[in-house]
């Protein structure tokens, strides 16, 4: 889970470099996401643990689908 919020943040800081003035916390440096100043990066973590919360009904549904088509 780690790997993907550090992707994450590696993302944001790529982003702030292209556009610093714009991508600033609102000059907040006492902002919790500074210096990830471009989107969310807690938002990976929280489709993650939604994913992995629905993953065991992927499968039943997949094979719902291979008994109505012939594939």
């Amino acid at each position: 889970m780690e790997d993907i919020k550090a992707l994450a943040k590696q993302f944001s800081i790529e982003q702030v470099h292209k556009n610093p003035k714009l991508y600033n916390c609102g000059g907040d440096t006492s902002n919790f996401r500074y210096p990830y100043c471009y989107g969310d990066f807690t938002y990976t973590t929280k489709v993650t643990n939604y994913l992995l919360g629905i993953m065991d009904t992927i499968p039943v549904y997949a094979d719902l689908l291979n008994k109505k088509h012939a594939y």
